[in-house]
């Protein structure tokens, strides 16, 4: 399957007279926003995963929960969906009650998580939401947020419009290719500049659905990280209740250490290469051994 490029190239640079993202200016903070415009392509895996992954890197992590039709953030992490939001918005907005009302993620040193509960959903306004996010990223130099897939949700116009990086998620599925589409558009005629938005292709199956050159191509953008399908690691990771990322830890090819230190601007560890001789005298140990 592939897809056809019918339409011009949309969206415009950043320019010096764009609004700056909501953040604290006496030190530098990093907002991700984690989109999905289709349910179902995993966006709150990819979030919970790239959370994770930067927490490891040493930098404390806020995993924030903007998904209130429906929260995914606690499950990926073993919390339970009240508490959180459910309670901080009953109170004033703040720096303190930020850090009082995120949980540490038991399975994910690091992070701290604010989750959502469905009941959420009508109790936040656009000053509130914005409220909220510039408390967060006051609280915690490093920011991860779960949006809901509408562009209108008060929520995800929020994160969009303050994120210093937005990572938009896809599957190999045409529906998803497509709407991601008229999600960038509308997410350009908001004024979102368009070198924010990072593409990340999940649940890849080489030979399957639409490839990624073809994905990259209809949508005009680099794929910042490729990540496979592992249904099975998946489940048994939502089971434990921690980021199925955290298996691949310390693996030269972990997809998630490449979009963590794509986040963050440094450079994504190296898959180490094995020369001839490397692969020889790999395979003359193994005979070696096998005889004896």
């Amino acid at each position: 399957m592939s897809l056809s490029v019918p339409r011009p190239a949309f969206g415009r640079a950043a320019s010096p007279s764009d609004p700056p993202p909501v953040a604290p200016s006496f030190r530098p903070r990093l907002l991700c926003a984690v989109w999905g415009p289709k349910g179902g392509v995993g966006k709150s895996t990819v979030a919970a995963n790239l959370a994770a992954a930067i927490a490891r890197t040493g930098r404390p992590v806020l995993a924030l929960d903007l998904d209130l039709r429906a929260p995914a953030l606690g499950v990926h992490f073993g919390l339970a969906s009240p508490g959180g939001l459910a309670t901080l918005l009953g109170e004033a907005v703040t720096t303190d009650t930020v850090r009082h009302h995120a949980r540490p993620a038991p399975g994910a040193p690091g992070v701290h998580v604010l989750t959502a509960s469905p009941s959420d959903l009508l109790s936040l306004g656009a000053e509130e939401a914005d409220r909220l996010i510039a408390a967060c990223l006051d609280a915690w130099d490093v920011v991860v947020a779960d949006c809901a897939s509408p562009i209108d949700e008060a929520t995800t116009f929020a994160a969009l419009r303050a994120a210093t990086l937005v990572y938009l998620v896809v599957d190999q599925d045409r529906v998803a290719v497509e709407t991601a589409w008229e999600a960038l558009r509308l997410a350009a005629d908001a004024g979102i500049p368009r070198d924010r938005v990072r593409l990340v292709v999940n649940r890849y199956l080489p030979g399957y659905g639409i490839p990624v050159s073809a994905i990259e191509q209809y949508l005009g953008l680099r794929a910042r990280a490729v990540i496979p399908a592992q249904p099975l690691a998946y489940l048994r990771a939502v089971q434990e209740g921690k980021p199925c990322g955290l298996s691949l830890n310390g693996k030269p090819d972990n997809p998630w250490a490449r979009l963590a230190a794509d986040a963050l601007g440094t450079e994504a560890p190296a898959a180490p290469r094995h020369g001839f001789l490397t692969r020889l005298f790999r395979r003359r140990t193994r005979e070696v051994v096998g005889r004896g």
